[in-house]
């Protein structure tokens, strides 16, 4: 009884979690404060500061900041943003001024609103040594080295938040239709591959919703990606899908931390059938490249 109830207390936090990230990504242009966002979770802003930390690894005010800044980072690089100003899209993302927004946007990015649109680009967090990669790993993460596999599927489009539940189930159906029909073993569970990253609002994605194979297989009609051996950051997750970004933020900030690959390798999630889950609850391993 003690195991079902943290269970259930872990599932809710995941989900308090889930609803704060929504409501920041819908009213992200709004004045927010962290009272704003406990209110609509349904926790106090104590609990939740200590809950959000605990399941994305930052915390909620970073988290928020976080999101902000990568929106302006969207709007400035788009094209048809050019009229904007800074202070337009520092507004437009949450911020109260320009100033304010230049500076955190700096902090961040290590360059300037007006130096991105020159054609500046972001710079990439530092590498570590791998000596010490081992002590800044966090609780619950783990590097594996993994051989090279073949990744077969079809392409889905969505939005998180909003069509990732609908759409993802249905391209994983019309795999598992293809393999059932053409008598297809040996493969390793269902695989979900983002073709970039969609851990932060407001950025569309399209998702490979597949499976992965050691070897090639002479398959037409499904998308074949080739991933390339190396290590990786693991972290398993427990949950619905819709909560299965806070493991994803969790990865990405570990992967920042660690630096990043440049061997063109994409994080991917695995759906794990053989763990014991008493709520019947989804589970998924999600990879990142280390």
């Amino acid at each position: 009884m003690e195991q079902s109830c943290s269970l259930v207390t872990a599932t809710h936090r995941l989900e308090v979690v889930n609803k704060s990230a929504r409501y920041i990504a819908d009213n992200l242009g709004e004045a927010l404060d962290l009272e704003d966002v406990s209110r609509a979770a349904g926790m106090s802003k104590f609990h939740l500061h200590r809950v959000f930390e605990e399941n994305v690894g930052t915390t909620l005010g970073r988290y928020l900041t976080g999101v902000r800044l990568k929106a302006a980072l969207d709007l400035l690089s788009a094209s048809d943003t050019r009229s904007m100003s800074v202070l337009d899209v520092a507004l437009q993302v949450g911020f109260e001024d320009a100033s304010a927004f230049s500076r955190s946007f700096q902090r961040r990015y290590d360059l300037t609103p007006s130096a991105l649109r020159r054609g500046h680009r972001p710079r990439e967090f530092p590498r570590v040594s791998a000596g010490t990669r081992n002590t800044l790993l966090d609780r619950g993460v783990s590097i594996v080295s993994m051989p090279g596999f073949w990744v077969y599927g079809c392409e889905v489009g969505g939005h998180q938040y909003k069509t990732f539940t609908k759409e993802a189930p249905e391209g994983f159906k019309l795999v598992g239709d293809v393999v059932e029909r053409r008598g297809i073993e040996g493969i390793r569970r269902e695989l979900g591959l983002p073709t970039y990253s969609w851990v932060l609002p407001n950025e569309a994605w399209r998702l490979l919703c597949g499976f992965r194979s050691s070897v090639r297989l002479q398959l037409k009609g499904l998308k074949e990606r080739q991933i390339r051996p190396g290590r990786w950051l693991c972290a398993r997750h427990v949950g619905p899908y819709a909560t299965r970004w806070q493991t994803w933020q969790r990865l990405q900030l570990q992967q920042l931390r660690l630096g990043r690959p440049e061997d063109g390798r994409e994080p991917f999630e695995e759906d794990v059938d053989d763990v014991p889950n008493r709520l019947g609850r989804p589970s998924c391993d999600v990879y990142f490249p280390c």
